[in-house]
């Protein structure tokens, strides 16, 4: 039996956690809630160079030239210190299997061990400090501090060496109570153990209220999601309000949204679904809606969307299984490729507005009886410094763009597309043995966007292979022939506290040559700008694969989100501790060697809190 005293006790803390927006009672979910209008946007020179100066970084800005950008972002990465960690080149020069040079690096294990974390307490004094004196903490925030650590676990004795290695803190913003989130509400700071600032970002915007408008009621959504994704699902809403990035820079209003998390059932396991947003507000002053009709001819695919309300011109982003095709048009004209014999074809298209408010639409269309697919294999053909990718973006009906920015930035620094597969036509078979030597591993780099677990990835495709690609399924199998670098935008695969199996229990059967493994310990959002951001980061920046990474991370999913990034070691005879953790993309600096499964001593994981 609860005493008075329980009770009373249980009531206070049900008032904090509704306060703190992570309970809503019915009286919160209100049938109304306002709208934010846009005042200014972003940081001034003067505000910026103001924060930079109080946290010691006018040297590191190069007198502030670029900072802030036109839009008002303040977004600076010292990718000489951001993440460093004590290691020393050797002079072990070699080539990889296309010809590439390789060198080798070796952890100092000795300074590693004498590294301490910068205080959290002192971070936040600090940079909180800094942003009062440059007048940029006037709204209601509430304070994080998190640390990076990195985890090394030896193969003999099954060790672990834990050691923190930076500090992340910053603001999270409220708008009465209801999260503020999103790439357009970003205040951060990251130092590293001698207390400098080596990622620094600041993306808000000023607001005031606006007009109170009609809310989707939970039910309804949830509705509307079972409706794409079935019935048997899970589904979890919470309201927030929406801050596109600054990059949008015609924004003038925000607008409430649910942010949803969605599990799956099969086998007797669940698999989480990327998170999404999806616009709270029934008025088409606000949120733009979409009707997508499409028919087929031959190998022809024709589609028209039809768009009302929200603030025009629309960004339009259209989505098709198999090869991509983008238009801007609000008609597309699609001559369809697909990898197998299929008989329908999903066909969607994303629209973002000026407010940076996105919908998606779509329909499935039955396909002529006389539309053949094309070949399924492509010859595994090795040309010396030849660098290459490929994607595979398993999701059928939505996030059907996922991975775009990250092609386009690939495709503009002259690397080989290998293949684009979506939906239907992405198989679990190219990450198994025999046919990822066709297509994972006849790449440098790999980037997989879809649904997950802590024990796998998933497909829709179940006619070559099953469902799921599980933590035992491709056992000595990445990075045999060529495969550098594997990317997995999905939730919790990564997980480093799942039972009755550590991190390095479920993945290091996996690794024969493969450098890096990215991913999250926790759920992920779709955001078709984090693709880009990770691409940009490791072509455009020349930042390590590993570093832009968890760079994207920071700008382009929320605070709460945990990256995760696992490589493979080697001891040589020397007693250097030789690891990828300096990796470039090729053509944008150092790359470490392959370190074969028969070599392998260590594993080591970067997680960041």
């Amino acid at each position: 039996m609860v005493n008075r005293k329980g009770i009373v006790g249980i009531a206070i803390v049900l008032v904090i956690l509704i306060q703190a927006g992570y309970i809503y009672s019915q009286d919160d979910i209100q049938s109304t809630m306002p709208v934010y209008l846009v005042v200014k946007g972003g940081v001034t020179e003067e505000e910026a160079y103001v924060l930079a100066s109080s946290l010691g970084l006018g040297d590191e800005f190069g007198g502030m030239k670029g900072m802030p950008d036109e839009n008002g972002l303040l977004s600076f990465v010292d990718t000489e210190r951001f993440q460093l960690v004590p290691t020393r080149q050797l002079r072990d020069v070699s080539s990889d299997e296309d010809g590439n040079k390789t060198i080798a690096e070796s952890i100092d294990m000795k300074a590693l061990k004498e590294i301490r974390a910068y205080p959290g307490e002192k971070a936040l004094e600090r940079f909180g400090g800094a942003l009062k004196k440059a007048g940029l903490l006037t709204f209601e925030a509430r304070e994080f501090v998190k640390n990076s650590e990195l985890v090394i676990c030896e193969n003999e004795t099954g060790n672990f060496f834990r050691v923190g290695i930076d500090t992340k803190v910053g603001f999270n913003r409220y708008l009465k109570g209801i999260p503020l989130t999103g790439a357009g509400s970003k205040t951060m700071a990251i130092f590293d153990p001698r207390g400098t600032v080596t990622n620094l970002l600041v993306a808000d915007r000023d607001l005031k209220e606006g007009a109170a408008v009609e809310l989707l009621t939970p039910k309804e959504v949830e509705e509307r999601l079972r409706e794409t994704y079935g019935k048997e699902i899970g589904i979890s809403t919470r309201l927030v309000y929406y801050a596109p990035p600054l990059a949008y820079a015609n924004v003038k209003v925000i607008v409430p949204h649910y942010l949803c998390s969605i599990t799956e059932k099969g086998n007797n396991e669940e698999t989480v679904r990327l998170d999404e947003l999806i616009p709270a507000v029934r008025d088409l002053r606000y949120v733009p809606s979409a009707i997508v009709k499409a028919s087929f001819d031959g190998d022809v695919l024709k589609g028209k969307v039809d768009i009302r309300g929200g603030a025009p011109p629309y960004d339009i982003q259209w989505n098709i299984g198999g090869s991509i095709k983008t238009s801007g048009n609000e008609v597309l004209v699609y001559k369809l490729d697909a990898r197998t014999k299929i008989d329908r074809q999903y066909i969607s298209a994303t629209i973002t507005d000026q407010n940076g408010i996105s919908v998606t639409a779509g329909t499935a269309v039955a396909l002529d009886p006389s539309f053949t697919a094309t070949a399924t294999i492509q010859p595994p053909v090795i040309i010396a410094n030849y660098r290459q990718f490929g994607t595979e973006n398993s999701v059928t009906n939505q996030f059907g763009d996922l991975e775009q920015g990250f092609v386009n930035q690939m495709l503009a620094d002259g690397v080989a597309k290998r293949f684009q597969w979506k939906g239907k036509c992405a198989w679990e078979q190219d990450f198994k043995s025999p046919m990822d030597y066709y297509y994972i591993d006849n790449t440098d780099i790999t980037l997989y966007v879809g649904h997950g677990s802590p024990t796998g990835f998933t497909f829709v495709d179940t006619t070559h292979d099953d469902y799921k690609l599980d933590y035992n399924d491709a056992d000595n199998d990445w990075g045999d022939r060529d495969l550098e670098w594997l990317a997995l935008y999905s939730c919790q695969v990564l997980n480093v506290s799942y039972p009755p199996l550590s991190l390095f229990e479920r993945w290091r059967q996996e690794f024969d040559g493969l450098h890096l493994l990215l991913g999250f310990h926790t759920n992920a959002q779709a955001n078709s700008g984090f693709t880009n951001a990770f691409a940009s980061n490791m072509v455009d920046s020349d930042m390590t694969v590993r570093a832009s990474w968890f760079k994207a991370i920071n700008t382009d999913q929320p605070s709460d989100r945990v990256g995760v990034v696992m490589g493979a070691g080697m001891i040589d005879s020397g007693g250097n501790w030789i690891w990828n953790w300096n990796d470039h993309f090729w053509g944008h600096g150092s790359v470490g060697p392959d370190i074969p499964q028969s070599k392998i001593d260590f594993y080591w994981a970067l997680i960041c809190w």
